[in-house]
């Protein structure tokens, strides 16, 4: 029975290590490196905030990894631009909760969709968005059919986590080949 009381009085187990920050602070080095070359200082700004900024970067850098940069501004290439990014949220947002953070998906893609739809105007912003957003539901529907789609998510969040970290070189031809995945679905659902 003493010893039954004395472990009532006994210090409780030390809470678990706090989860570590590695994403977190990845994410806030590569926006704060986007956003000086912009004149602007992001580190006073919230974390869906800068992830939004690296999204839209990550997603830049596929659409020029892929060789289309120069149709930027064509519709159907902004209608992929938009479902890469919203394929993209998803890892960015898994890896910033697992970290701690309260963050939403379309708090983050809003970020990098407000940028990719900045020349268009309300009405064509509207329905870019619209029409993205039910191609890459179709997109995910299909490829869900097919073998090999969870090998294919899973290197999509390794590749988000090793441009973000580490800017690992084989992670952008890994980029450069999910963007033209989602550009050829462009074609081939609309």
């Amino acid at each position: 029975m003493f010893a039954r009381l004395l472990n009532l009085f006994r210090a409780s187990p030390p809470e678990p290590p706090a989860p570590a920050d590695e994403f977190t602070q990845a994410i806030k080095t590569y926006a704060k490196g986007l956003s000086s070359t912009q004149g602007r200082d992001i580190d006073g700004a919230p974390i869906d905030e800068q992830a939004g900024l690296v999204l839209f970067d990550i997603a830049l850098r596929a659409l020029t990894a892929a060789g289309h940069l120069a149709q930027v501004n064509d519709v159907d290439e902004q209608i992929a631009l938009l479902m890469f990014a919203m394929l993209g949220s998803s890892p960015l947002v898994m890896h910033l909760r697992k970290e701690g953070h309260d963050i939403r998906h379309d708090s983050v893609f809003g970020v990098a969709a407000a940028a990719f739809t900045a020349n268009l105007d309300s009405g064509a912003r509207k329905h870019t968005m619209e029409l993205s957003a039910g191609l890459f539901k179709r997109f995910i529907e299909q490829a869900q059919k097919k073998d090999g789609f969870e090998k294919w998510l899973d290197m999509n969040r390794r590749m988000i986590w090793g441009l973000v970290v580490s800017d690992q070189p084989e992670m952008r031809q890994a980029l450069a080949g999910h963007y033209i995945a989602l550009r050829a679905a462009v074609d081939q659902l609309r």
